[in-house]
């Protein structure tokens, strides 16, 4: 694998030339400005990821100790968690304010919900409530795959579909199955 070096950094061939040549020109950023500005990030904070990916590996070799000799009890694991640093207090109360904030979000009415994106069907239930259906924008359509010539299942859109439509054309009608299809 041929690497580029960069003062004290081997960089990947292939990573410096999409950046060297594809993903810099027109940006107004230099080569050598991007790669001295990458240099010095790196420099300021490897110390700091690697501590701190040292104390990862150290609570998680905690973590597999106690389990090993514990058995699961909700409270107990939640002390533990505490006493060792890897559940901490909960802060203080603050205030969040914002600005440049994109007119889709701050002055179009329409559903605000809040979800943990841990979850993706309730981030994507709360897309769906602000800016319809995925599905209904790709599924309900042949944007994604060629139209299908004859009744049939399609699995590249997961749908019976008849189309009247000509190749390569985007219709916003739904298909469905005649009732002898099901």
């Amino acid at each position: 694998m041929a690497h580029i070096i960069f003062g004290r950094y081997a960089i990947d061939a292939g990573l410096h030339h999409f950046i060297t040549d594809e993903a810099l020109p027109g940006s107004g950023i230099t080569a050598d400005a991007f790669w001295q500005g990458l240099a010095g990030l790196l420099t300021t904070f490897s110390d700091r990821n690697a501590a701190l990916l040292a104390l990862r590996d150290e609570l998680q070799a905690q973590i597999d100790d106690w389990h090993r000799d514990h058995a699961f009890g909700a409270s107990a694991y939640k002390a533990f968690l505490r006493d060792i640093g890897y559940l901490r207090p909960e802060p203080a109360a603050f205030r969040v304010s914002t600005q440049n904030v994109d007119d889709e979000i701050a002055r179009l009415a329409g559903p605000q919900l809040v979800v943990p994106v841990s979850n993706a069907r309730y981030a994507l239930n709360a897309a769906n409530a602000r800016w319809g259906s995925l599905y209904d924008a790709l599924y309900g359509t042949d944007a994604i795959a060629p139209p299908v010539a004859t009744w049939g299942y399609d699995p590249n859109v997961a749908l019976w579909c008849k189309s009247r439509r000509a190749p390569g054309s985007i219709s916003l009608c739904r298909c469905r199955a005649p009732a002898t299809a099901m």
